[in-house]
Formats: structure tokens, sequence, C-alpha cells
């Protein structure tokens, strides 16, 4: 999701920083998605925040 959740950051000319601050996930957290799963509601919020559905946020192969 670390991947994927740059891209679209980048693509709002946003940060990871600025991402963190609107959704309330910390940035810690965020981070650690290039490493782990971090939950259906931090990644709702995420979603929220970025305007995009649950299955954008997904990488391509992941399940």
């Amino acid at each position: 999701m670390w991947k994927k959740l740059n891209e679209l950051v980048a693509k709002r000319d946003m940060t990871i920083k600025e991402l963190s601050e609107k959704s309330g996930v910390p940035y810690s957290t965020i981070r650690d998605t290039a490493f782990r799963d971090i939950g259906f509601q931090k990644a709702c919020k995420l979603a929220d925040v970025l305007e995009i559905s649950l299955d954008e946020l997904r990488e391509k192969g992941e399940k």
C-alpha cells in the first residue's frame, strides 16, 4: 500500500505528513504500510481524505 499511497498523494500535490494531519492517522502508521496492514478504519480515513475508494488503495496483485 505504501507505493500506492505515495502515488496518490503526489497526484494531489500533498505529502504523507499532510495526509496524516488531515486523516488523523499517525505518520508512523502510514509509513508502516510499507511493512504491514494498517487496518480497515485507518485505511478508510486515508481513502476519505484522498477522495478514493478503498479498492484504489490496493496495489495490483495485492489481496
